[in-house]
């Protein structure tokens, strides 16, 4: 799997369109969102979209923790 560190280093992106001039993007992102606002209330999406990295990690790891104890037996 390419990596933005080793393969599209040297691309120039100058021309590119924004997102929200792609269609197909525009779609993706928007489904992304709502999905995201499916899954956690708004005040706690508002919290974590400002605090710094190294916390939305820790918040992110936990999350992971919970599902993983709640991950249907194999």
């Amino acid at each position: 799997m390419p990596t933005v560190e080793t393969d599209y280093k040297d691309w120039d992106f100058s021309n590119a369109k924004p997102v929200s001039e792609v269609p197909a993007l525009k779609r993706l992102q928007e489904a992304r969102a709502k999905a995201h606002k499916q899954a956690l209330d708004d005040d706690v999406l508002d919290w974590i979209s400002k605090q710094d990295n190294n916390t939305r990690n820790r918040i992110n790891e936990m999350i992971r923790q919970v599902m993983a104890i709640y991950q249907p037996l194999a």
